[in-house]
C-alpha cells in the first residue's frame, strides 16, 4: 500500500464517520441541542491543565440530569462533534490515551483531552 493509498482511506475514514455522526445527530432533535450546550458548559468550567474523556462528559450530563438520547451513538455523535469544535479553536489538546471505565466501553482505550486555555 503506497503512503497515498493510507492517506485516502484515513481520509475515506474521517469523511465517513462524520456523515454518520451527523445522520445520529440530526435525528436527535432537542435532545442535541440541550446536549451540545451542556457538552460546551462542561468544558469551559474544566480548568487549564486538567485532563478528561469523552466519557467524563457524559457520565456528568447524566447525572445532572441529561436523558439517554433515542440512540446510544448520539452521545459520541454530540460530544464528539463538541470536542473536534474546541480541538480547532485551540483550547484544548490532545493529551494522550485513557481506559474507559463505563463497563458497556469494555475498557475501550480513549482519546484523552486538556484543557489549555
Amino acid at each position: 500500500m503506497t503512503q497515498t493509498e493510507i492517506n485516502f482511506d484515513l481520509q475515506l475514514g474521517r469523511i465517513l464517520r462524520d456523515k454518520g455522526m451527523d445522520q445520529v445527530s440530526e435525528s436527535a432533535g432537542e435532545w442535541k441541542d440541550t446536549a451540545g450546550q451542556m457538552t460546551d458548559a462542561w468544558i469551559e468550567k474544566v480548568r487549564t491543565g486538567v485532563e478528561f474523556i469523552g466519557e467524563d462528559i457524559r457520565l456528568d450530563l447524566q447525572v445532572a440530569g441529561l436523558p439517554s438520547p433515542h440512540h446510544h451513538n448520539a452521545w459520541s455523535a454530540v460530544i464528539g462533534g463538541r470536542i473536534r469544535k474546541w480541538l480547532k479553536s485551540g483550547r484544548i489538546e490532545v493529551a494522550g490515551w485513557a481506559q474507559g471505565c463505563d463497563p458497556k466501553a469494555h475498557a475501550r482505550r480513549m482519546v484523552s483531552y486538556r484543557k489549555i486555555g
